[in-house]
């Protein structure tokens, strides 16, 4: 993401990593995370709380001390500080899309094109119809203080990303259509489609905010039910609307006793293919607890360890 903003940042030095870094921005936290590539192993996490929005940079100063000089590092920028905007993809070439963004766009922004850091990633064409493009749209007076923070620690920033799209980087790519719901703490339920490695659809579920707090009664009335209908209609509009193939794999990023009922329940009204998302392995130094609360900090880290290869989002 925002491509021409960090080739202005990164240094010329090539090397081959020994630690890739993940950052996560949210409301009142910043979280790292280091990641060993080979194998892939997460050695170290880390949180700062961060009670005014104005102390972001002087605490993610303190925690780009910690990071190695040179490591890569993924920017994961919240929801509250970036806009999506959907468009149709100009006819111009893939050269001249980043330059043709503001014109795209002007009409649905709320300020200024000039105080914005625009990018886009493009969604996979369906039937005859080219794809999309999904733009992303963030203050720089915002995020150019924090990359700055980055860059005096001498720090590879390679990847500013929205956290929208990065669950796609923890669930193994196939050919089938495959529904992620996932659940950050505290915050709304994520419903995304992707079809062999390619993001197709996302959504959030509004007023799921406490599903985490949910015991078993709670969960049974009502909850999961509505849960497996708003399954139904993604995967509905997926099927219908896109006229894709139907989805037969559902992967659950939720709290435990969550999935532990909701895999049952859709299994049983037809659902056979849903499983929970297994961190184990990569996070088997963390708590599970830690696993609930960095599994988006490693979906950025594995951002860059994919990023060589073909992206979904750019």
């Amino acid at each position: 993401m925002i491509r021409q903003f960090l080739n202005r940042l990164r240094s010329s030095a090539q090397s081959t990593p020994t630690t890739l870094v993940s950052i996560v921005l949210q409301a009142e936290r910043i979280k790292v995370l280091w990641l060993q590539p080979y194998p892939l192993v997460v050695t170290k996490v880390s949180t700062v709380v961060v009670t005014d929005p104005s102390q972001w940079a002087s605490q993610l100063n303190k925690l780009a001390a910690e990071i190695p000089s040179k490591a890569p590092v993924c920017l994961v920028i919240p929801a509250s500080h970036y806009q999506l905007y959907l468009v149709e993809r100009p006819n111009v070439a893939e050269n001249e899309l980043t330059a043709a963004l503001p014109f795209l766009v002007a009409e649905q922004l709320q300020q200024p094109v000039s105080e914005l850091l625009l990018d886009y990633f493009q969604l996979p064409d369906v039937g005859r119809q080219p794809g999309s493009l999904q733009v992303v749209a963030a203050e720089k007076q915002w995020l150019a203080p924090l990359c700055k923070v980055l860059q005096r620690h001498d720090v590879e920033l390679q990847n500013i990303q929205p956290e929208e799209w990065l669950v796609r980087n923890l669930v193994l790519s196939q050919g089938a259509p495959q529904l992620i719901l996932s659940q950050q703490p505290g915050q709304e339920l994520a419903v995304l489609i992707m079809q062999q490695g390619k993001v197709y659809f996302s959504r959030k579920l509004r007023g799921y905010t406490r599903l985490a707090h949910y015991d078993l009664d709670d969960l049974q009335n009502g909850v999961l039910e509505n849960l497996m209908l708003e399954i139904q209609r993604s995967m509905d509009y997926f099927e219908g609307q896109l006229r894709q193939p139907p989805i037969r794999d559902i992967q659950l990023l939720l709290p435990d006793h969550v999935n532990t009922a909701l895999i049952p329940f859709l299994q049983q009204n037809g659902f056979e293919q849903v499983q929970a998302i297994n961190l184990s392995g990569m996070m088997a130094n963390l708590t599970e607890e830690e696993r609930g609360d960095y599994w988006l900090a490693l979906a950025g880290a594995l951002e860059l360890a994919v990023e060589d290869g073909d992206e979904a989002t750019r």
